[in-house]
């Protein structure tokens, strides 16, 4: 066939045939290049390449006289040649009839070193056979792009189920969740929580709405000394502001978010999780490893196999266990040396007095005389959220052995909860005892209480302290804690489940990615797995730094009576001084009431 004969024939056939040509043309110039450097890159640039090249091969025949006819089995360089010179190159001895021609092999990059073997996948001619329908079997592939990730998910509280919804809403063919709670799936949860904008994006992405669930002109802080009628210190942006187009964030007060009920926050997470989600409550994890294939096995409290899964995620809040997979005793949360009386009231506003209940907002603090009258005890309300009139009635208290707290309380089960009438009402006495020197009417807050428990506060350390105690091998392990399993603060940082929130949403992005790229394995899993791990840890530390303030604030509270008793000194535990540069934040904080004064301090709103 003379080369006129060869370049008609190629214009006649079929453009579907032309792009096949040209497919396999790019498909073996990948296939050459260094495996280690450009595999994945080859993968990504497929459908861009194939375009491009119909293109170029159009353009290239328009310009060209004529073509060189190519006969199977012509070898690359051989295909290079005769498009240089024109002239139709011989074929390789030995080769079979079904060598793919290769076409303007000089307009793709090279590689002047010899292709290193490929171990990940399948070659980019292999790719382009089974597009083609062949019957080609894939060699060394692991995983491949459609490849279901299985997902463990420890912990169904906010953080576990955000994470579990993002991915059943985004890629629920991508992805198998399986989500583990210790707890009941009736147990108690309510408790009001001010979610920060960026944690109300991450529900939002879950398929939860929060503004359904926040209580308006809740979004406001007032402190009080027990007794008296005009506030310490109001943190609120007064309405008369607002108008004016005056911003939270203009007075730091960006912090200060609408109360939302958490029972119903989760409620909502667990009905909007698709099918496919799979959760067992009652379910104990005890261990997790990793088999000779990396996938994770959990075990449960007997150490029976809970299942294998190739990630598992730990949201099982600041005691969890499974941290012990990735870093030793040395790094677990430590208690701070403080714990809360936490007890539920159904609706303060109807069991409180007139002079209580008129000053309840979003969060309210009342501050009296300890009982030896040498030192201040705190006594704080919290609004659970809208549609509840609930307020969460917390008492501060310093101890070191708290489980002394609770063997006199008597409290059993989980966490120390409980709404044993006989319980509740030792809560009672033993409040009777504390608040003695308080005002009347401030004791008998806790007679119209349905639930208490005593929580430990506690935190971890920081992520260059907990790095110097990593369990050996962890680093290569697709296992990642996140929110209070892995970087817990005090409930006094207004912070702790929002990072939560944050952690979730930018996890279900990188695992939504890395399925997406189509080579993930294991490995690539816990390589990115500890980038998570460390930004996850140190957008905390700012925070962390600042609560600490307020770790040893016993020896103010409990060294300084009531009548010389101040906000800022609650916060930096210093008494108060001209000639502290920290004092600046006793006059933001002054600033800020004052402003509230016009506005009645915003008493009487909820």
């Amino acid at each position: 066939m003379t080369n006129d004969a060869t370049a008609a024939c190629w214009r006649s056939q079929p453009r579907r045939m032309q792009r096949d040509r040209m497919a396999d043309a790019t498909d073996a110039q990948c296939s050459m290049l260094n495996a280690h450097e450009r595999a994945p890159k080859c993968q990504e640039n497929m459908a861009a390449y194939r375009s491009r090249a119909t293109q170029d091969t159009q353009d290239w025949l328009s310009r060209l006289p004529s073509a060189p006819s190519f006969q199977s089995g012509t070898t690359a360089p051989e295909c290079q040649s005769a498009l240089q010179s024109g002239k139709p190159a011989a074929p390789a001895a030995g080769a079979g009839p079904t060598a793919s021609p290769l076409l303007n092999w000089g307009a793709f990059p090279t590689r002047n070193k010899r292709p290193a073997p490929r171990t990940w996948g399948p070659s980019p001619l292999d790719l382009a056979d089974a597009r083609r329908g062949s019957n080609h079997k894939q060699k060394n592939m692991s995983k491949s792009p459609t490849t279901t990730i299985t997902v463990a998910i420890a912990g169904g509280g906010p953080s576990g189920l955000t994470l579990a919804g993002t991915l059943g809403r985004e890629a629920p063919e991508c992805f198998e969740v399986t989500i583990f709670e210790r707890g009941a799936k009736d147990r108690d949860q309510g408790a009001g929580w001010d979610v920060s904008a960026e944690a109300q994006a991450s529900l939002q992405r879950a398929g939860v709405n929060p503004q359904v669930y926040q209580c308006p002109g809740s979004d406001n802080m007032r402190f009080y000394k027990a007794g008296e009628s005009d506030p310490l210190t109001v943190l609120r942006l007064p309405p008369y502001l607002e108008r004016l187009g005056v911003k939270k964030a203009y007075l730091g007060l960006d912090e200060c978010n609408l109360e939302t009920e958490r029972s119903k926050i989760i409620n909502a997470l667990v009905e909007s999780l698709p099918p496919s989600t799979t959760v067992l409550y009652d379910t104990v994890i005890s261990e997790a490893t990793q088999d000779s294939e990396g996938k994770m096995e959990l075990l449960g409290r007997d150490g029976s196999s809970l299942g294998k899964f190739d990630v598992v995620v730990d949201a099982s809040g600041v005691s969890s266990r499974l941290r012990r997979t990735r870093f030793t005793e040395e790094a677990d949360s430590y208690y701070t040396g403080k714990c809360l009386l936490r007890s539920t009231m159904d609706n303060p506003r109807k069991t409180c007095s007139a002079e209580i209940s008129s000053k309840l907002s979003g969060t309210t603090g009342f501050y009296g005389p300890s009982s030896d009258g040498l030192g201040t005890e705190e006594v704080m309300l919290q609004r659970f959220g809208v549609h509840s009139p609930k307020y969460t009635l917390s008492l501060t208290i310093s101890i070191q052995d708290p489980q002394r707290l609770v063997d006199q309380l008597k409290f059993e089960g989980i966490h120390g909860s409980t709404n044993d009438p006989e319980a509740l009402q030792r809560v009672k006495d033993y409040v009777d005892k504390r608040l003695a020197a308080f005002p009347s009417g401030y004791r008998e807050m806790f007679d119209g209480i349905s639930s208490a428990h005593v929580t430990r506060v506690k935190m971890h350390p920081s992520y260059e302290e907990a790095m110097k105690s990593t369990t050996p091998g962890s680093d290569e392990l697709p296992f990642l804690s996140i929110g209070d399993a892995l970087h817990a603060l005090p409930p006094w940082s207004g912070m702790s489940g929002n990072y939560s929130l944050q952690d979730a949403n930018d996890l279900a992005t990188a695992l939504i990615e890395e399925h997406q790229k189509g080579d993930w394995s294991s490995e690539s899993i816990a390589i990115k797995f500890r980038e998570l791990e460390k930004d996850f840890s140190l957008r905390t530390e700012d925070r962390r730094k600042e609560v600490a303030w307020t770790m040893d604030d016993k020896d103010y509270m409990s060294s300084t009576p009531i009548k010389d008793f101040a906000m800022v000194g609650r916060i930096t535990n210093k008494p108060w001084s001209w000639k502290d540069p920290l004092q600046v934040i006793a006059g933001f904080m002054r600033f800020v009431t004052f402003l509230n004064r016009f506005d009645n301090y915003g008493v009487g709103v909820l």
